[in-house]
């Protein structure tokens, strides 16, 4: 059997009967989006961990965001833990086995605060609230606010 076969015939429709439906459209997208385009044609217990390390990384090099390569993986693992535990699919979960690639869409760190934004603030916020906080951008540099998240539109 397939993977495309196993997802289709037996793993969606014994997720349906548990899963509320907006989770049933998820499963479903994700399903036929990523994971059986790469996996559909190859039989259910030929799959390798290779397969799945290789299949992720190439949703990373797609620039598909790291959380849904996450998902991606979660839904995988799913998939062969049922094929595995409910149908005697011999070996491991080539999901549990395959690795995640690195992350490629972290938020980069905003702009330091400016020497005018600085002393904008410091004329307002009164002198028991001010303490040195160190930037996470330029860590050698030193910023003297303590005001908890005000936004210079405010100021």
């Amino acid at each position: 059997m397939t993977v495309t076969a196993f997802v289709e015939e037996i793993w969606l429709p014994g997720c349906e009967k548990e899963l509320p439906p907006a989770t049933m459209q998820n499963y479903r997208g994700v399903s036929h989006r990523h994971l059986l385009p790469h996996l559909g044609k190859i039989q259910l217990g030929e799959v390798q961990p290779s397969h799945a390390t290789a299949l992720l990384a190439k949703l990373r090099d797609q620039g598909v965001r790291h959380r849904t390569i996450r998902y991606v993986k979660q839904i995988g693992s799913a998939i062969f833990s049922t094929a595995k535990s409910q149908y005697n699919l011999p070996g491991e979960n080539p999901f549990k086995e395959g690795k995640l690639p690195r992350g490629k869409d972290k938020k980069p760190l905003k702009p330091c605060t400016s020497a005018e934004q600085v002393k904008k603030r410091l004329q307002v916020l009164p002198t028991q609230a001010r303490a040195p906080v160190r930037c996470p951008a330029c860590p050698t540099s030193l910023v003297a606010i303590g005001d908890q998240g005000s936004r210079m539109g405010r100021l």
